[in-house]
């Protein structure tokens, strides 16, 4: 089964929350592998968008997630 379009913003706030908690304790090796994560996550997000649209029931938790 392929992603569904809400997994990949919950994998970029997830990745994102890591990169944070990291560089709050100085691992610069883990602010950089998280934000390379994040790199990948939103350039698979930009075309899995072309091709399919967020399910209307995922719009308020996309909300939620980009608002943090």
């Amino acid at each position: 089964m392929s992603q569904m379009l809400i997994d990949y913003y919950k994998a970029i706030e997830d990745s994102s929350s890591k990169m944070l908690e990291a560089a709050k304790v100085k691992d610069l090796d883990g602010v950089m592998r998280y934000e390379g994560v994040c790199a990948v996550l939103i350039e698979q997000l930009r075309y899995k968008c072309r091709v399919e649209e967020l399910a209307p029931e995922h719009q308020h938790e996309k909300t939620r997630i980009m608002q943090r």
